[in-house]
């Protein structure tokens, strides 16, 4: 029950958050960066979300944690 309604909550944030990547035009002063900022928060609620779901069957997800993690490092880092 409890992963249902998280699931629901989840997938109207990641909704939300697709709107405002579409509703952001980049700019030439922002060098298209504004999109992967939207596109990476996107991607990370996405994986947040299969981890809390994953945990809540029991499931241990490491390889996902630590995929998280590297895509964190690579949004962080600006490449």
């Amino acid at each position: 029950m409890y992963a249902l309604v998280l699931e629901q909550r989840l997938t109207l944030l990641e909704d939300e958050l697709y709107q405002v990547g579409r509703s952001t035009q980049a700019t030439p002063h922002d060098n298209g960066y504004g999109g992967l900022a939207i596109a990476g928060t996107i991607i990370t609620v996405w994986l947040t979300s299969l981890i809390v779901l994953l945990r809540l069957e029991g499931e241990q997800p490491l390889i996902l944690l630590l995929l998280a993690v590297l895509w964190q490092t690579f949004l962080y880092a600006g490449l």
